[in-house]
C-alpha cells in the first residue's frame, strides 16, 4: 500500500495534506499540514467576518473624534463662516449682486445642544443707493455691492454674539447674518441690468437675493425642523425685516416666528427727505410682488406696515440716537427732528397711536431708550433700567412669550426706571 500513497502524491503533487492508514507509516511521509494562505469558505467567512467589525468599530471611533472636536469647534469659535449660495440657486431666480456677476452669500454658525433646533436670521443695516452714480460707488466694496473678496469669517457681536456672559438668550443658537448685497435691503425688483454712465452693468434685483438665499438655506440645513425662528432687523435692515415677515415666515415654513426689530424703523417717508422717492423708483420697489399693495413709498413707513395683519409677534427697541433713521428721514435739515428727543416725541406718538388703537397685531412690544446702551446682560447701576429690569431682560421675556402687547419707554433722562 505504500508505494500506491507515494504514487497518489505524485500524481496530486498539489495536495499537502496526505492519508496513510494506521500501521503503515513510511519515514518519508511528514505529518499532516495546512499551507500558509489558504483558505476554506467557512475560514474566509469568518475572517471577513472579523474584518468587518473592526473597520466597523475603527469607523465609530473616527466619527465620535469628528463630532468630539466639530463640539469643539462650535463652542469656541466665535465667528460666522461665510455660505455661497449654489450657482445652480441663484441661476434659477436669477440672482445676483449689485456689481452684476458674484453669487450672493451670507455668513453661519451652527448652534449647539438645545439652541441646534433654534435660529436667529438677522437683516444687517445696509445703504440704499438712490442712483446709479452712487450704486456704483458700492459695488466694489465686499459685502456692500459684491461678494469679491468677502471675508471666509465675521466676527459675530452683540445679539449675535455666543459668549453666554454677553449673550445668554441666544448663545447657543444657529445664527445667520445675511448679506444684503444689492443696494436695497433686498426691497429691490429691478428685472433687468442697467447700465450707468460708464456702462458698467448694475444689477438691482435685491428680492431675487433674498428669494434665492432663504432656498439655499432651506435646502442645506433643518431649520424647517426648528422650535423657534426669529428673524431680526437692525438699521434699514429693520424695515426689510418688517416688510419681509410673512413672506420669510411662510417659505421657511416655521410656526413660531417672532421678528425683532432695532432702532431702524421710518415713521415719515415724504419725498424731500435723503430722495427716498429717488431710491423708491430706481429699485422699481413698486414692482416688488411681495410687498403687497406697495405703489408709493407709504409702504416703506413702519407706522403702516405695523398697520398690515400679522400672525407673529413683532418685538421693537430702540437705543441709542438712531443716526440712520434720523439722516433718512429729515436729512437733518432740522435740528428740532434731528435730536434724540425729536425722534422719540415722534416715535413715542407712533407706536402708542398703534398700542392705543388695537390694530390687527397679535402681539407688539415697544422698548425705547435713548441712552448709550449695548445688548449685554451684565447689568450695572449705570445701565438704563425700565421699569426695574434692564432693556435685554425685557427682550428675553418678549421672545420667551411671557409679556404681552405692551409698550416700555425710559423717562428720557437715562437715570429713572422708566415706565
Amino acid at each position: 500500500m505504500i508505494p500506491y500513497l507515494e504514487q497518489r502524491r505524485d500524481m496530486a503533487s498539489s495536495y499537502t495534506m496526505v492519508y496513510v492508514p494506521v500501521g503503515n507509516r513510511h519515514k518519508g511521509f511528514s505529518k499532516p499540514t495546512i499551507s500558509v494562505g489558504y483558505c476554506t469558505p467557512k475560514r474566509c467567512l469568518v475572517a471577513i467576518a472579523v474584518s468587518m467589525v473592526i473597520g466597523t468599530v475603527i469607523i465609530q471611533l473616527l466619527l465620535s473624534f469628528r463630532h468630539y472636536l466639530r463640539d469643539i469647534h462650535l463652542r469656541t469659535d466665535k465667528d460666522g463662516e461665510l455660505v455661497i449660495i449654489s450657482k445652480k440657486i441663484a441661476s434659477k431666480h436669477n440672482a445676483v449682486c449689485l456689481d452684476g456677476s458674484s453669487v450672493p452669500g451670507y455668513y453661519m454658525k451652527e448652534g449647539i445642544d438645545e439652541g441646534e433646533q433654534k435660529w436667529l436670521i438677522m437683516i444687517p443695516h445696509s445703504d440704499w443707493c438712490n442712483s446709479m452714480e452712487d450704486c456704483r460707488s458700492s459695488i466694489t466694496s465686499p459685502l456692500k455691492g459684491t461678494m469679491k473678496k468677502a471675508p471666509v469669517t465675521l466676527q459675530f457681536t452683540d445679539i449675535l454674539s455666543s459668549d453666554p456672559a454677553e449673550n445668554a438668550y441666544f448663545a447657543d443658537w444657529n445664527m445667520i447674518r445675511l448679506v444684503p448685497c444689492s443696494g436695497s435691503s433686498y426691497l429691490g425688483n429691478s428685472s433687468v441690468s442697467q447700465n450707468d454712465d460708464y456702462n458698467k452693468e448694475l444689477r438691482l434685483n435685491g428680492a431675487a437675493v433674498l428669494a434665492a438665499t432663504l432656498e439655499h438655506i432651506i435646502s442645506t440645513t433643518d431649520i424647517s425642523k426648528s422650535k423657534q425662528v426669529v428673524l431680526y432687523g437692525e438699521g434699514s435692515g429693520a424695515i426689510s425685516a418688517l416688510a419681509y415677515t410673512h413672506y420669510i415666515k411662510s417659505t421657511l415654513f416655521v410656526p413660531n416666528f417672532t421678528t425683532l426689530l432695532s432702532s431702524g424703523l421710518l415713521f415719515d417717508t415724504r419725498k424731500s427727505h435723503f430722495n427716498v422717492d429717488k431710491f423708491f423708483q430706481l429699485h422699481n420697489i413698486k414692482g416688488n410682488t411681495v410687498l403687497r399693495n406697495c405703489d408709493s413709498l407709504t409702504c416703506l413707513n413702519a407706522e403702516q406696515l405695523l398697520r398690515s395683519p400679522r400672525t407673529s409677534p413683532v418685538v421693537v427697541y430702540t437705543v441709542g440716537v438712531p443716526l440712520w433713521p434720523l439722516t433718512t428721514m429729515y436729512g437733518c435739515q432740522n435740528e428740532t427732528d434731528c435730536t434724540a428727543k425729536g425722534y422719540r416725541e415722534k416715535y413715542f406718538k407712533a407706536v402708542t397711536g398703534l398700542h392705543t388703537q388695537h390694530l390687527q397685531i397679535r402681539k407688539l412690544i415697544t422698548i425705547l431708550s435713548h441712552c448709550d446702551w449695548s445688548l449685554k446682560t451684565t447689568v450695572t447701576k449705570e445701565d438704563p433700567r425700565i421699569v426695574n429690569r434692564s432693556i435685554y431682560e425685557i427682550l428675553v421675556e418678549s421672545l420667551s412669550g411671557n409679556v404681552k402687547t405692551a409698550i416700555y419707554i425710559d423717562n428720557g433722562d437715562c437715570k429713572g426706571k422708566g415706565s
